[in-house]
């Protein structure tokens, strides 16, 4: 009981990425390597991981959003190159207009 209570207090953080394995091996390294220093940066923190398909749908981009909006996430990590998060981050704004979590891109 103890513990549910102090992780209520921990910054939440979202880690958003592609959800297929990037082709070149020097990508996926990269990859891992990102959210090895992401899961680092943020140890303090609750850290979750969520994933869209490459042409991901607006079915599945309001899936996700949802999803981490119901996390009270306070920041979303855009870990990968792909995909794109434009149509990600509109629907995220339709559904929680004025309220975004801080948004992270990674370059």
């Amino acid at each position: 009981m103890l513990e549910t209570d102090m992780n209520q207090n921990l910054p939440k953080i979202a880690l958003l990425s592609q959800s297929t394995s990037q082709q070149w091996i020097s990508c996926q390294t990269i990859y891992r390597n990102l959210v090895q220093a992401y899961t680092s940066i943020f140890k303090d923190s609750e850290l979750y991981q969520f994933q869209l398909s490459p042409n991901y749908s607006n079915y599945e981009a309001h899936n996700t959003a949802k999803e981490i909006i119901s996390k009270n996430v306070e920041k979303i990590v855009f870990v990968d190159y792909a995909p794109h998060p434009e149509k990600f981050i509109k629907i995220l704004n339709e559904i929680r207009p004025k309220q975004l979590p801080e948004l992270i891109f990674h370059k």
